[in-house]
């Protein structure tokens, strides 16, 4: 092999290592970029998990806001009406201490309903943000995977070309 020939080949061997060097690096980059937004998605779940608390929380407040106001309308109710000279058993009284109950029972469930409805978009919000970190994850070892065979194929298509190259007829057989 002529000294030209020699560092045909190396120069070779070198592009090949190179080339495969950057495959490699390049799907470790992807990677690390897939981990990344895995966890950002993760942060924002852990902050969905949170606000879904903070809103079942904030219902409950409501609810037993509204609760406070119910119990101080029938109470109300039932002071004017024993300061008319109405008997707190008067039909009049009782029907408007039910409605006042009714009302307010409904208020209560609403506002823990409302609550409840936010708490699970915010949960559902936080699984899907799992979700997708999860398959960050997976395309992240795929670009890993892939960099790695990439590099593989460069280096054994580079082997397989020299290997063409000086094993022609009349060079060494």
């Amino acid at each position: 092999m002529s000294g030209l020939e020699t560092v045909a080949l190396i120069a070779t061997l070198a592009g090949s290592a190179v080339t495969a060097v950057g495959s490699i690096a390049a799907g470790n980059a992807k990677a690390a970029q897939a981990e990344s937004e895995a966890k950002a998605r993760e942060f924002q779940a852990a902050q969905l998990d949170i606000a879904a608390k903070e809103e079942k929380a904030s219902a409950q407040s409501d609810m037993l806001e509204l609760r406070r106001r119910k119990n101080l309308a029938l109470s109300q109710l039932q002071a004017r009406a024993a300061g008319s000279g109405f008997s707190a058993t008067d039909p009049s009284s009782l029907h408007l201490g039910s409605e006042i109950e009714k009302y307010g029972t409904y208020q209560e469930q609403m506002a823990m309903y409302g609550g409840e409805a936010k708490a699970r978009d915010a949960r559902f919000s936080a699984a899907a943000n799992r979700y997708s970190a999860s398959m960050s994850r997976e395309l992240g070892q795929s670009y890993k995977t892939a960099g790695y065979l990439s590099a593989a194929g460069t280096i054994l298509g580079s082997i397989g070309g020299m290997a063409g190259k000086y094993t022609t007829r009349g060079k060494y057989g």
